[in-house]
């Protein structure tokens, strides 16, 4: 999955952007209109953040475009008093908004919520084996047995769920740890996978985190 914010508050993006990458999103950041559009000609987004105040007023102009509004999901970001005045717009481009100020696990959770919707890219459970992952209460379970895991080790097993069959390269997953106590340093990461590994291995999982030394990590199902 991956997601465009357009917002051009320098301070504001950034974090936005940071906040979506450490839940396991793939997420770029786009400043104006013409970026913006550059973007969304290259890249197949899941689910757009628009801030409705760019100062180059290219929201609106996003938001009438026929191809943005059937084939992305959108969630609009918003003052209380741009809600009155843009209701019209919001009504049927947009898929839902949030109004500033906001906390990041606000956004977070909105996000989540409008990739759930049907036919969208996320589900609210992650699966591959045995193993199972439910994105909204964090529980793991393998077979029909809850299994203990930190943050930490959760946020590593998500985005390998996310990715499997995939590599997920060390960088990515230290920067989704980052804003974990522990695991942002490389021998840290690699501890913690071990012992994520360790107990999935000890609760029958039949998937395998397997290592790429100085590459990345893979999950793989095995029968």
């Amino acid at each position: 999955m991956r997601l465009l914010v357009i917002e051009d508050e320098p301070e504001l993006g950034p974090l936005i952007r940071d906040a979506l990458e450490r839940s396991g999103f793939a997420t770029d950041l786009a400043v104006d209109l013409g970026s913006a559009d550059d973007r969304i000609a290259l890249t197949r987004y899941d689910t757009v953040i628009l801030d409705l105040a760019l100062q180059d007023g290219g929201a609106l102009l996003l938001l009438q475009r026929r191809r943005l509004r059937e084939s992305i999901s959108l969630l609009v970001l918003t003052d209380l008093d741009e809600c009155d005045d843009h209701i019209t717009e919001l009504g049927s481009a947009a898929a839902d908004y949030l109004t500033k100020p906001f906390h990041m696990s606000e956004l977070i959770a909105s996000v989540c919520a409008l990739l759930r919707r049907p036919g969208a890219a996320l589900g609210e459970s992650l699966s591959l084996g045995n193993i199972v992952l439910n994105a909204i209460t964090r529980q793991v379970r393998v077979d029909d047995t809850e299994i203990g895991l930190s943050d930490q080790e959760t946020v590593a097993l998500e985005l390998l769920l996310r990715h499997q069959g995939h590599v997920v390269l060390r960088d990515l997953l230290q920067q989704n740890l980052q804003s974990c106590d522990a695991g942002s340093t490389s021998n840290a990461m690699d501890a913690l996978l071990d012992r994520l590994r360790c107990k999935l291995s000890n609760a029958a999982a039949t998937p395998r985190v397997h290592v790429l030394h100085g590459v990345g990590y893979l999950l793989i199902g095995m029968q």
